[in-house]
């Protein structure tokens, strides 16, 4: 503190920026003067909700909500696979540059980033920049999560430009009602289809040899084609009954999703609430997502 003229003086308090968690300080596009809302979205390097940034490909983030469906579904994606006994690699959010020209389109797009894609097993992940559709051809299939701000371009725009590509299957999920949206698939006869899904509660996807439906807790499902059993449906195992073969399908379930939210050493304490615990009070998908990655489907 400080005298003039015999008067106290008030110290200067330097003004402090709002406080933000250190992973968020550490993106490239960080502004320490932005209002970021880290309750309802999601910021990662490529994603943001500040404006100044959306015309240098980054996009706009997802709700928390949205990314805790794409958790859900990239896990329960990579589980259907096991079950058919493939291994196809699957991305979330990467880059596809070098499209195709779509005739009739009002622009030519630059790029686009689906929200889940299953590729070929030959094409790798690892370019931080993005895949190339003229290298790396079109991946097999793609799914969207409808949003307000992504309805048009999900439902409108993208079902040409996939098809342009070669995509053979192309879903759009809406989080909010649990259901399909839309469905493209590439069917018997080698032709591009919309699917009707009007009275469907599953159906059926020739890439993936496998049924699949919406379920409200587990994100979308597939149906063991050996049991019949859909994986992660606590309550399709409560109302077959306590068949040691539903269980042990169940079991198996949540150990693969275990594996692939979290390493061996924080995945290990689920075996033993496995084999202790009731089936009935078994963790849902949900529980495991919160449990793993600190965020539930219940954020607002």
């Amino acid at each position: 503190m400080s005298t003039a003229g015999g008067a106290l003086m008030a110290p200067k308090v330097k003004k402090v920026e709002r406080e933000h968690p250190a992973w968020l300080r550490e993106l490239w596009h960080y502004d320490p003067a932005y209002p970021y809302d880290t309750d309802t979205y999601a910021y990662d390097d490529w994603s943001t909700t500040d404006p100044y940034y959306m015309h240098e490909e980054v996009r706009l983030s997802p709700t928390n909500r949205h990314d805790v469906f794409l958790g859900k579904a990239k896990a329960n994606l990579l589980r259907c696979l096991q079950l058919v006994g493939q291994s196809y690699p699957v991305s979330r959010e990467v880059m596809i540059r070098d499209l195709p020209e779509v005739p009739g389109a009002s622009r030519q797009r630059p790029s686009v980033i689906p929200d889940l894609a299953l590729w070929p097993e030959q094409v790798g992940l690892d370019d931080p920049k993005g895949l190339s559709w003229l290298r790396h051809g079109a991946p097999l299939l793609v799914l969207e999560v409808l949003s307000t701000s992504t309805h048009t371009k999900d439902l409108e725009d993208n079902p040409p430009l996939y098809r342009a590509m070669g995509v053979q299957e192309y879903w759009v999920c809406d989080p909010d009602q649990m259901q399909w949206e839309a469905v493209y698939q590439v069917g018997d006869t080698g032709t591009w289809e919309k699917v009707d899904l009007q009275g469907k509660a599953s159906l059926h996807s020739p890439l993936l040899q496998i049924n699949l439906r919406v379920h409200a807790t587990d994100g979308f499902q597939g149906q063991n084609p050996d049991t019949g059993q859909w994986v992660e449906a606590l309550t399709s195992v409560r109302q077959e009954g306590h068949a040691e073969g539903q269980i042990e399908e169940r079991r198996n379930s949540l150990r693969a999703i275990a594996r692939l939210l979290a390493d061996e050493a924080r995945a290990a304490g689920l075996e033993e609430e496995l084999t202790h615990t009731p089936f009935d009070r078994w963790p849902t998908v949900d529980d495991l997502y919160w449990r793993y990655t600190g965020t539930s489907d219940d954020t607002p």
